[in-house]
């Protein structure tokens, strides 16, 4: 038998080790690799005690794409995980998570005399759980409903944060007007000055942006009022310039009768765009989903929903956020409701008058078991094969 060196034998095995390294290196453009498969749903509550010892502001459900044989009992898994999250928000708003920049964002909902302009960041382990908060400080923040970061084509790209400021106090430390803001860095920390203003025209006094989806360099924002809908800011995230006032270069689409039209969700791979609106308040409110397929083919104008669902079966008063399974399987949308309180799964098919086919009130706090009725107001479902 031929004999080799040490040295050579040395040699191949560093190569090995080498070659191993460079063929498993991530990246920067993939989020991070995990074991199995995630369908992980996200809640932001809105509910807040000042001075007093806070609630959970973030509820996490696991397997939430779950389906069970034989028409099982969904509520034993379409379940709050037992763990109580709290960002350090004056009660929970909207709800952003981002596999590539590993951040859970969550906004504040400032109601009731409280004064919060702090947006939070967190980063999170294995699990999912929220780790480390950072904050991106800023007088816009106070009343954001709506959040999108891009995804850069490669690592020389930045990785902006899109916010709506949907609300103005009208006070000195809210002089900024409603519209949408960038900032520079998705990851920054501390007090921030916005790196672009984006006031839209001809949308008037009674409507304003809401929520935000993203669609390569382009962006979807909901717009809320009569008769609101979808405004499409074509490859707006090429543009550097710090202000774009009346910004004109976008294309409204409209939905006859719509009122309060808020949370909004895009489904690439599909091309299928979803969105809640309500109209009337409290009890007597009637929500509804609107599900637009073909969407990014469609003119500027009045468009028709591909599908609606609502009716007194589907438990919808106000919804105020959604978020689709966003991969090339995903069938489900997940639905919060801040009336109802209600956290629904809906099927991307559904139409008219239809329950959902999981859902969850949430009576009690995780962990600590307080009674307390949580109401929810964000939500973002994370799914990954």
């Amino acid at each position: 038998m031929k004999k080799f060196s040490k040295a050579l034998i040395l040699s191949l095995m560093v190569g090995s080790v080498i070659a191993g390294i460079v063929s498993c290196k991530r990246s920067d453009d993939e989020p991070p690799v995990t074991k199995g498969k995630i369908g992980r749903l996200y809640i932001s509550f809105s509910n807040y005690r000042d001075g007093a010892t806070p609630f959970p502001s973030i509820g996490i459900i696991d397997n939430a794409d779950s389906v069970l044989a034989n028409g099982g009992d969904m509520s034993t898994i379409f379940k709050l995980r037992n763990i109580s999250i709290t960002s350090g928000v004056k009660g929970g708003a909207t709800l952003y998570f981002d596999p590539f920049v590993q951040r859970i964002y969550q906004a504040p909902k400032n109601e009731n005399g409280l004064s919060d302009t702090v947006l939070r960041h967190m980063s999170y382990n294995l699990n999912g759980i929220p780790a480390s908060t950072n904050s991106i400080q800023n007088s816009v923040m106070g009343s954001v409903r709506g959040m999108a970061i891009n995804i850069p084509e490669n690592n020389n790209e930045p990785r902006f944060l899109y916010v709506t400021k949907t609300s103005r106090t009208g006070n000195n430390r809210d002089v900024q007007p409603v519209g949408i803001y960038k900032f520079n860095s998705a990851i920054a920390n501390g007090y921030v000055r916005y790196g672009q203003k984006i006031t839209l025209a001809g949308l008037g006094e009674e409507r304003a942006p809401w929520g935000l989806a993203i669609n390569g360099k382009t962006l979807y924002a909901s717009i809320s009022g009569p008769n609101g809908g979808v405004m499409v800011l074509p490859n707006v995230v090429n543009n550097l310039d710090t202000l774009l006032a009346d910004y004109s270069n976008t294309q409204m689409h409209t939905i006859a009768g719509a009122s309060k039209v808020r949370g909004i969700s895009y489904h690439l791979l599909k091309d299928i765009l979803v969105l809640t609106d309500y109209t009337g308040e409290g009890p007597s409110a009637v929500g509804k989903i609107y599900i637009i397929e073909n969407f990014s083919k469609l003119p500027a104008g009045e468009i028709t929903p591909t599908r609606t669902i609502q009716g007194a079966s589907t438990g919808l008063l106000e919804p105020v956020d959604v978020s689709i399974d966003k991969r090339a399987n995903g069938t489900f949308m997940f639905v919060v409701d801040k009336s109802s309180r209600y956290i629904s799964r809906f099927k991307i098919t559904d139409n008219g008058n239809v329950a959902p086919d999981a859902r969850l009130i949430v009576d009690r706090t995780p962990e600590t078991n307080i009674a307390v009725q949580m109401i929810p107001e964000g939500i973002f479902f994370d799914g990954r094969d």
